[in-house]
């Protein structure tokens, strides 16, 4: 018989999914904190040259840095759920 034996899916931890709403949550509400607060946001006074700077860059950068840090521990022990896999 070349029937593959079922692996036992791995038990969910919802613990997982409360981190993951509440860090989306938290950059939801960073932004609409920061777009609302009318410090300096949108367009006036603001160039369109802004986006081209190296601080931006370099603000992005450890921006993004941190939310990959912030997945890689959601997903710590489960690489699984990101889905890095060739689909079958």
């Amino acid at each position: 018989m070349d029937a593959e034996v079922a692996q036992p899916r791995p038990r969910p931890l919802y613990r997982r999914l409360a981190f993951w709403a509440v860090f989306v949550g938290l950059i939801g509400a960073i932004n609409y904190a920061a777009r609302f607060s009318g410090g300096g946001g949108g367009s006036k006074g603001v160039s369109h040259q802004e986006v081209y700077s190296y601080a931006t860059f370099a603000g992005g950068t450890i921006v993004y840095a941190i939310w990959l840090g912030m997945i890689l521990l959601i997903c710590i022990d489960r690489f699984d759920l990101l889905a890095l896999r060739r689909p079958r």
